[in-house]
């Protein structure tokens, strides 16, 4: 599926009237999720509007439009949203910056002075969206409004929406982002692109691992959606064909958990994927029969951090085992169709878990290392308990605007990184504890030592000094067997102990230059020497062994007779699956993760 668009190709509607253009920066740990709070903001704007993924945004796109928003929901995409900054003040500089979300709503001040923006809406957004648009667009300029920041001024008030209003926000529709419609048949590791409905926001436990540590970044208390408009909100997903249902309810009383159950039972609905909800407030037997109802023939995911992460943990011990027991005892009741996936952060509590869960089947449990969900990002909760200060978290933040998408492009270029750095999967659905990993010998050992000493630091396996660089290699198969790769040109994974390196100290570097919608690797070729038939991109990492030393494993290779008198190498890595990026080289596309592989 490609997703991307040419500007001509788009709705011609949209020309020449005064547009709002969403953009989701890129950066983000899965570039094709979008936060539920920037669609339900986007939907607040009654007027013409259009939604892109950096990678689809070209110059005639800014051009055309007067105000653009992005979010800035995971501090990750600070980066991708900077870039995005410069680019409108290069193409457009007419144009309103408006930026929203968890991280720039913690950090408002910070996010304004890094990203350059002209406005920044703090908390619930929807409540100043349409007002502060109608401004821009008729082109005056907004005195003060609530929840809005502006370089410079005094903070704002802030304004909590009413629970009438929360009822009313739309997360579903998207029928002006026509590329995330289009993901919405798809399933990821954990957190898929599929539309999320968002039961309650904020949550009373305010645990460090969840959503509820962040409620501090739109004001006190938790607004909940009533039960008829929770209904709404599920029909409204089934009708536009989603084939998944992703729900956030966090911890509510038994109560109101049961009211949302019985309106959700009385409209059975089917959805083909998976029903999922995040949910902290441990089901009941009853419960899970008023899921099936409302769900008849839907596989079931009860998401949910284990007891021992609550923030009210070290507090009411008690009520920790009770909930545990509770959890037990719905695991044991859950039926084929039904698994519970427990967060937990500390390694020590997953024996634990499965002392309690000991008579329940395991394939209806999933244990799930959540201590990523510490990594960097607003944790308000933990600065109001005395634990590390808003200047550290901000140290932080910058951190992953440096650094933050190094383990992601070690891990696509390199095969041999891939399958060091595994445990770490998408780092929303980790394999185990990277702590417990011995560290490789050679080396390998140098990169895993480096991640892991930013991972006990920080939560997050930066590898800052890393960088790639192309050296030629030569065939160790038959000539025939890479004959088809000299024919085609292109990207192509080199299978180990196939292929061998020639002139080691003339490796030449990969630069990455950034704009706007992704990465750009670019380097200057020679022509390809004697017996060569292409090149590899190698890892090198400041400090450390010289690539060279990676030969004989397994790597990724420009190939071909196109390349063979030198020139210039440019490609861009694009998400455009949810477990692979698009290489476009020249023009060729090549989806990584699914190359052919020399020999087979």
């Amino acid at each position: 599926m490609n997703l991307s668009r040419d500007a001509s190709e788009r709705d011609p509607s949209m020309t020449g009237l005064p547009r709002v253009l969403y953009v989701h920066p890129y950066g983000h740990l899965n570039d094709l999720i979008v936060p539920a709070g920037a669609l339900s903001t986007m939907n607040a704007i009654a007027v013409p509007k259009y939604g892109l993924y950096s990678f689809e945004l070209t110059p005639t796109d800014l051009q055309q439009a007067k105000v653009i928003l992005a979010d800035l929901h995971w501090g990750v995409g600070l980066h991708g949203l900077k870039q995005l900054v410069l680019a409108v003040r290069r193409h457009h500089p007419e144009a309103r910056v408006i930026v929203g979300g968890i991280t720039a709503s913690a950090f408002p001040e910070f996010t304004l002075d890094e990203t350059g923006a002209d406005f920044l809406i703090q908390g619930d957004a929807e409540a100043s969206i349409a007002g502060l648009v109608s401004k821009l667009l008729a082109g005056r300029e907004p005195g003060a409004m609530a929840n809005v920041w502006r370089p410079g001024k005094p903070p704002p008030k802030l304004r909590r929406l009413s629970p009438g209003e929360f009822d009313r926000t739309d997360s579903v529709s998207a029928d002006w982002f026509p590329s995330f419609g289009r993901l919405d048949a798809q399933d990821s590791m954990a957190f898929s692109p599929s539309r999320w409905i968002f039961a309650q926001r904020g949550c009373g436990h305010r645990c460090e691992v969840c959503h509820g540590s962040w409620a501090g970044a739109f004001g006190s208390g938790a607004l909940r959606r009533s039960p008829g408009g929770l209904v709404e909100m599920v029909s409204r997903q089934q009708a536009l064909g989603g084939k998944s249902l992703q729900m956030y309810f966090g911890y509510l009383p038994a109560s109101v958990f049961r009211a949302y159950l019985e309106a959700l039972a009385a409209r059975p609905r089917w959805f083909t994927n998976s029903v999922g909800l995040y949910l902290c407030t441990p089901p009941t037997p009853n419960d899970l029969r008023l899921l099936r109802a409302a769900f008849p023939e839907s596989p079931l995911v009860l998401s949910m951090v284990w007891p021992t992460d609550y923030a009210v943990a070290s507090l009411q011990p008690d009520y920790v085992r009770e909930q545990e027991r509770r959890y037990a005892i719905a695991a044991a009741r859950a039926d084929e169709m039904t698994t519970f996936e427990f967060w937990y952060s500390r390694a020590e509590d997953a024996e634990r878990i499965q002392n309690v869960l000991a008579d329940v089947s395991p394939r209806h449990v999933k244990l799930s290392f959540g201590r990523v969900w510490r990594m960097p990002r607003p944790n308000l909760r933990a600065i109001e308990r005395g634990e590390g200060s808003r200047e550290e978290q901000l140290e932080n933040l910058r951190l992953l605007a440096r650094h933050g998408r190094d383990l992601r492009w070690a891990r696509l270029f390199s095969p041999s990184l891939n399958r060091l750095f595994a445990i770490y999967g998408d780092l929303d659905d980790l394999a185990g504890d990277p702590e417990a990993m011995a560290a490789p010998e050679g080396e390998l050992g140098e990169y895993w030592q480096r991640a892991l000493t930013y991972w006990r630091s920080h939560n997050f396996p930066f590898l800052p000094g890393l960088g790639f660089v192309l050296a030629p290699f030569a065939s160790e198969a038959q000539v025939s067997d890479m004959e088809g790769l000299r024919a085609k040109g292109g990207l192509v994974f080199l299978p180990s102990g196939q292929w061998r390196l020639l002139r080691r100290k003339t490796a030449v570097p990969l630069t990455v230059a950034d704009d706007a919608r992704t990465a750009v690797y670019e380097a200057a070729l020679p022509p390809l020497p004697a017996k060569a038939i292409g090149w590899v991109i190698l890892p090198a990492l400041e400090g450390t062994a010289a690539p060279e030393n990676f030969a004989n494993q397994a790597a990724l290779a420009v190939c071909g007779r196109s390349f063979a008198g030198g020139g210039r190498l440019r490609f861009r890595l694009i998400a455009d699956r949810l477990a692979a990026f698009k290489v476009l080289s020249d023009s060729r596309e090549v989806i990584l993760g699914q190359c052919r592989r020399a020999g087979g």
